[in-house]
């Protein structure tokens, strides 16, 4: 019976701190912590708008599209490097995974970096993006390389790739 006890003990001192920490993160505008996540819009296991794969090492789950400015973001298409600066000033404003709209460009690695932060995420490096990105559904597409011009985020469905990533090749650099 007394090992019993200590379990719980431990159980409940792990539960109350999961649970300190993540007031903690939905305080300073962190919304992606373990608690907020569990049964919200999981997919195969990964958060609304990103798809499983399971051919990369490392990568469970991976944004379905390119980033674009979430709905709290002040500027929404931002179009010089100021304005990104101006969106990461608002800690509410995040990137997210949204088809159909004008992918966020101007964007540093740094400011990257930070947006995937912001939302629990991080970059692919050069493996897993290389992983990701082979075997593309349509060798013969041109994923908007050479058009010289932005298209809405999946606006090129024969693009994506074998696990439904969007975007992989061409639009933005």
């Amino acid at each position: 019976m007394k090992g019993v006890k200590v379990v719980l003990v431990i159980f409940c001192a792990v539960a109350i701190t999961a649970l300190g920490i993540d007031a903690a993160d939905t305080l300073q505008g962190n919304d992606g912590t373990l608690f907020s996540q569990l049964g919200n819009g999981l997919e195969d296991g990964c958060p609304e708008g990103m798809v499983a794969v399971s051919n990369v090492p490392g990568i469970t789950c991976v944004d379905k599209f390119e980033a674009v400015t979430s709905e709290k973001c002040p500027i929404q298409e931002p179009s010089q490097l100021l304005h990104t600066r101006q969106n990461l000033d608002e800690s509410d404003c995040k990137a997210a995974s949204v088809s159909g709209k004008l992918p966020w460009r101007f964007v540093s690695r740094d400011q990257a970096v930070q947006m995937c932060a912001r939302s629990n995420k991080r970059l692919p490096t050069s493996e897993e993006w290389y992983a990701l990105s082979v075997g593309m559904t349509n060798p013969e597409a041109t994923c908007n390389i050479a058009s010289n011009r932005l298209a809405d985020t999946g606006s090129h469905t024969e693009c994506s790739s074998p696990v439904g990533v969007h975007d992989l090749v061409g639009n933005v650099w």
